[in-house]
């Protein structure tokens, strides 16, 4: 019996499927299912609504039919791919909200700090080191925090409407 592969090395092999590479509209789809399917449920339950819906399995030849199958099986999907239970999609939009409001505040505070002249030298009580701040620290951490939001608020933004544009398609049929 041949190693369990993931449902990503799958659609990989599937993508590279002779019935697939001239469908445009299919390969994009799969290479965001590739891209958002965070786990192996909500990738099976995404495939199901690509190939249950939206393309006809025909597509796909034989052997890569086979094997989508037969992965679902191994990996006891069945119930995510034919739609019996869905997956919970996780979406962690609020953290990245927390992540912007607080790179903001530390940006905020530690440019203030840099425009008011506020220098600290000190040392430090426990290792005797000496210590340096003027607020570029907060500028750096108040940025890095900011800029990682924003980033993971616009991945979380278009794996949200990815996933709600596959179900409404989903919920039409039902």
């Amino acid at each position: 019996m041949a190693p369990k592969q993931s449902l990503s090395e799958v659609i990989c092999k599937i993508k590279a499927d002779p019935g697939v590479v001239n469908e445009k509209a299919i390969l994009k789809i799969l290479d965001q299912i590739n891209k958002y399917g965070e786990n192996e449920k909500t990738t099976a339950y995404l495939l199901g609504i690509l190939f249950n819906y939206i393309a006809d399995a025909e597509v796909l030849s034989s052997d890569k039919k086979l094997l989508l199958i037969s992965t679902i099986k191994e990996k006891n999907l069945t119930m995510f791919y034919y739609h019996k239970s869905q997956p919970n999609f996780e979406i962690y939009v609020s953290i990245s909200w927390v992540f912007v409001i607080v790179g903001i505040i530390i940006l905020t505070f530690g440019i203030l700090k840099f425009i008011a002249g506020y220098f600290s030298v000190g040392i430090l009580r426990n290792y005797l080191l000496p210590t340096f701040d003027n607020g570029f620290y907060g500028i750096i951490l108040g940025s890095i925090m900011f800029f990682a939001g924003i980033i993971r608020l616009n991945y979380e933004t278009k794996k949200t409407r990815f996933i709600k544009s596959l179900t409404t398609l989903l919920m039409k049929d039902i």
